[in-house]
């Protein structure tokens, strides 16, 4: 069956409202193809920002809203082919859509893709073609509630075509006295978007495809701020810092965000970051990122554009508290290229705070990260600028597992020195080397990367096959401005 839509496929708009009180899935479909946005949906014909599902208001004071007791989708063997996001729960200006899944004994993926495709987006409306996008009004947020037990999103894709799309997943609302109906807010300790098998390419129908997000896969965007006192010391001085940082939180989820398995990916340069913080505050539980059975992830493609995994900017904040045997960005027979840019950039007074053992990085079972510059903002494992902090208290920057020969590679392509002005590259003992650092803006070691000397940085790196290295000045942090601190503590 093929489905040519000139409009939203599915759509709850101005006010109206869906309840479904069975268990089951609401939309099941199999063996069909859905063009979305008319049949050249993601090329210049197509009719840009169409969406499967959208559930949104007029531009007044009337929201929308679904309520749903079993899972949203559950797909086999289709094509989605969309101008736009599949998912979009967004409200107008002075009102809330929602979308609620109010079952806690459900635990079947909220969304699940099995052996189908999705080609999301248009080329006249770049960035639109997201997987699920909630809000976009500063005033009154929009929201979608998952109480069930399952993966949010779960896909298998082996064997069939790549995914292409802009992101993941856009969330920009605020969440006013942490309500709980705004944001993506999900209450399952599944990972919240699982890709498993080995996709064709897309063009070709041949093995060897990769997953494409041309942004990223996570942008989080809030709005309201507040001010914090941040103690910065290694030594009880009582020393602080004020940053002011955001408070709404657009994501809430208690399991891993992204999990590959068997699984390649691609992060384009158009957003600048794999996951980016805008504003907002987010407390992971669990990784970030979690690679498994030969995944490979690469973030930007190696252009001129700096492309960061975790990216921090304006006033964001966010908090890792993981148990010691997972890490912010997790490797298991994985590998991890990042071909112009760092694995954690703090900007624009942000902080990330990582507490209770948690690795900022964990490699382990033959697993290989490549961290590469073509500038001197990029080639490190974490740059801090802008006035922000990186703490951490426990927990490890890099921790290599027993399995396996597993590689940290840091460098970049700059042969000298003397174009970056103003700058000192020096060494600094942590963890039972001299690594390098990259100061600029006023910053010097002693002020700025403050190191207890018990600080287990790098658990596991000399276990017989496991390497750290740095080359052609790369660094383990860029510092730059007199008030970014590291601090690290045991």
């Amino acid at each position: 069956m093929t489905v040519t839509a000139t409009q939203d496929l599915v759509a709850i708009l101005n006010g109206g409202s869906l309840a479904s009180t069975s268990t089951a899935s609401l939309f099941t479909t199999s063996n069909s193809i859905f063009n979305v946005g008319g049949a050249d949906a993601n090329g210049p014909g197509g009719i840009p920002s169409l969406r499967f599902f959208d559930i949104s208001g007029n531009s007044g004071l009337t929201g929308s809203s679904a309520t749903v007791s079993g899972p949203l989708i559950t797909s086999s063997g289709d094509t989605f082919n969309v101008s736009g996001a599949f998912l979009r729960v967004a409200g107008p200006l002075f009102a809330p859509a929602t979308l609620t899944h109010n079952n806690p004994g459900d635990a079947n993926p909220f969304m699940q893709f099995t052996g189908s495709v999705m080609t999301l987006g248009n080329p006249n409306a770049p960035g639109t073609g997201n997987v699920v996008e909630v809000g976009f009004s500063p005033v009154s947020g929009s929201g979608i509630r998952y109480q069930g037990s399952g993966t949010f999103l779960q896909a298998d894709t082996t064997g069939v075509a790549a995914w292409r799309a802009d992101r993941l997943l856009l969330a920009q609302t605020p969440t006013p006295d942490g309500d709980p109906t705004l944001g993506l807010n999900s209450s399952s300790t599944s990972p919240l978007f699982s890709f498993t098998g080995a996709p064709l390419d897309p063009t070709t129908l041949l093995p060897g495809g990769t997953h494409t997000f041309n942004n990223s896969l996570f942008e989080i965007k809030g709005f309201n701020t507040t001010v914090e006192s941040v103690l910065v010391e290694v030594i009880s001085s009582g020393e602080t810092v004020s940053i002011t940082r955001g408070t709404d939180e657009p994501l809430r989820h208690l399991g891993e965000l992204f999990r590959g398995s068997a699984t390649p990916v691609q992060v384009g340069d158009a957003g600048g970051g794999a996951v980016k913080l805008d504003t907002a505050l987010f407390n992971a539980t669990k990784p970030i990122m979690n690679l498994i059975n030969g995944s490979a992830a690469t973030v930007g493609t190696g252009g001129a554009t700096q492309v960061d995994l975790l990216k921090l900017i304006q006033n964001a904040k966010l908090n890792g508290a993981l148990v010691p045997a997972d890490a912010l960005v997790k490797l298991d027979a994985s590998t991890l290229s990042i071909p112009n840019g760092v694995l954690a950039a703090v900007s624009g007074g942000s902080l990330m705070n990582l507490t209770g053992g948690t690795t900022l990085l964990s490699v382990n079972n033959t697993s290989n990260v490549t961290i590469n510059g073509s500038s001197f903002n990029a080639g490190a494992l974490v740059s801090v600028t802008g006035n922000s902090v990186f703490k951490m208290t426990g927990g490890s920057l890099i921790n290599f597992g027993g399995t396996g020969t597993n590689a940290v590679t840091i460098q970049t392509g700059i042969l000298s020195f003397g174009a970056c002005a103003g700058c000192v590259f020096q060494t600094i003992a942590i963890g039972g080397i001299n690594a390098p650092v990259l100061l600029k803006g006023g910053a010097t070691a002693a002020n700025n990367i403050r190191v207890d000397p018990t600080f287990n940085a790098f658990p596991g790196r000399t276990l017989p096959g496991n390497s750290l290295t740095f080359n052609n000045f790369g660094s383990l942090f860029i510092v730059d401005g007199v008030n970014s601190k590291v601090v690290l503590n045991p």
